[in-house]
């Protein structure tokens, strides 16, 4: 076992690797640790189960695997011929717990089984891992789901189970399986999580058996079964490339007549050095504002500097106060566009501060502010929490909403066609893109995030479905955590 990737906790013994021509040949002590764990995990072995699906005993690649004789050999409780009525439960237990202790023995045994440290499968989880920053959680998971796709026989035998699974008992048996503590295995599978987030893995919770909700990224299982000495060569095997995104200014006409004021009132700003001509940018999240921003410092010719509250705050009284004089200080030797994000961090209506340091903080900026002779731009998403004096500063207040039904479908129109979908299969979607009300520029980048690592195009079903929960996250709706198709 300590020749083996840290992530994996099988607890078996590892040998130096050797040429087999069966390709599953090299994994079977794995395949058959995780067969005898699922089988007394998910209870294989009870005649109720093996009545209701088909008969693990009876599956001739289970028995190679395994080394579990047939549940006639020995194993079963009665004749088949015997009538149902005469056949007795308390028999009937016996057989099932005499079949739970071959389980248990054969478990015992495949863990004494050697297994090569460095298959394929192995290094290319590591190069995986290193490629998105996968945890030790996360690669474990790798290593079983595509151990599961790659190899039929072991996917067939659990599809056949029927066993039913929600997500808290898909976390107590990936627990059990891999060797990881269950909130590991829980904050891996999240939607939110890397692997889910990529869309290199997850599941979908509507169904309630594994293989329904197992999914991987098309060409996966393949890539990580063959030799990759880097992982640049891992990925090209699995993903493709996709054109640069092109949007600009130009995409948002809308803005055109916005864009060129504020630019017009800039440049007049810079060419007289007027003191105190600040702008304020607030809206959603998503919607643009620090894109905006830099659009404006390239239209007016200069660098942008952009600072946030983790760049200021400081935990020392007075720090921040001397945090924000050293930006604007900053500014003017680097002659830049000083843009602000999240503001309201440090214009807070001091109404109702509790603290002396958070009046002296507002104070400091707001002084700031009118002394400094560029151009400052604040930007945030809590309007309504700005303190009014500080409101009073900004010669612009520019307000960012969520994009408008025409709006929508015109920028998932050129999405599609820019991911290599297929627009004019997307009519369809028209009416429900429509209806996506708190839809922004961000979730599009989100989502081409997204479908350029799958490096596959995607239909016009596909870019909805993925916006829509895109949009579902910001109304605040909660769905079942796991991995989806």
């Amino acid at each position: 076992m300590d020749n083996l990737p840290a992530f994996l906790d099988t607890r078996i013994a590892a040998i130096e690797p050797r040429s087999i021509d069966d390709p599953a040949a090299p994994y079977q002590p794995l395949i058959a640790i995780w067969l005898l764990e699922m089988a007394l995990a998910l209870e294989w072995y009870r005649r109720a189960q093996r009545d209701r699906a088909v008969d693990v005993f009876r599956n001739d690649f289970f028995r190679q695997c395994t080394g579990i004789p047939s549940s006639g050999e020995g194993g079963d409780d009665q004749d088949e011929n015997v009538p149902e009525f005469l056949r007795k439960p308390r028999t009937r237990r016996v057989a099932d717990a005499t079949l739970a202790r071959q389980l248990t023995q054969a478990l015992a045994k495949a863990r004494r089984q050697p297994l090569a440290p460095d298959l394929p499968l192995f290094r290319n989880v590591e190069l995986l891992g290193g490629l998105l920053g996968l945890n030790d959680a996360e690669k474990a998971i790798v290593t079983y789901f595509v151990t599961l796709q790659a190899f039929p026989p072991f996917l067939e035998i659990v599809s056949a189970q029927d066993s039913k699974l929600n997500r808290a008992s898909v976390i107590r048996l990936l627990s059990t399986l891999l060797g990881r503590p269950d909130a590991e295995i829980a904050a891996a599978l999240h939607e939110e999580a890397t692997l889910s987030t990529a869309r290199i893995l997850w599941l979908d919770w509507d169904h309630d058996c594994l293989d329904g909700q197992m999914n991987l990224i098309s060409g996966l299982a393949a890539a990580m079964l063959a030799p990759s000495a880097t992982a640049a060569e891992l990925a090209d095997r699995f993903l493709k490339r996709t054109a640069a995104p092109a949007l600009d200014c130009a995409a948002f006409p809308h803005l055109a007549r916005d864009i060129a004021t504020v630019t017009g009132y800039l440049s007049g700003v810079l060419r007289d050095r007027t003191r105190g001509s600040n702008i304020l940018f607030y809206g959603p999240p998503g919607t643009g504002k620090t894109e905006l921003a830099r659009h404006i410092a390239d239209a007016i010719g200069k660098p942008m500097l952009v600072r946030r509250a983790s760049d200021i705050l400081s935990m020392c009284v007075g720090g921040s106060e001397k945090n924000i004089a050293r930006m604007f200080a900053d500014a003017r030797r680097q002659d830049a566009v000083l843009v602000l994000d999240e503001a309201d961090s440090f214009l807070a209506d001091r109404r109702g501060a509790q603290h002396s340091w958070e009046v002296t903080q507002v104070n400091e900026l707001l002084t700031q502010m009118e002394a400094f002779d560029g151009v400052f731009v604040c930007t945030t998403n809590l309007m309504a929490a700005l303190d009014p004096a500080s409101l009073r500063r900004f010669a612009f207040k520019v307000k960012f909403d969520y994009l408008n039904a025409d709006q929508r479908w015109r920028m998932v129109v050129g999405e599609l066609a820019r991911l290599g979908g297929d627009v004019g299969q997307a009519g369809d979607r028209e009416t429900p893109v429509r209806r996506l009300e708190r839809l922004t520029p961000g979730d599009f980048a989100v989502v081409a995030r997204q479908v350029e690592l799958w490096g596959v195009a995607p239909s016009a079903s596909e870019l909805y479905e993925h916006l829509r929960k895109e949009c579902e996250v910001k109304a605040g709706s909660v769905r079942s955590i796991g991995f989806a198709a």
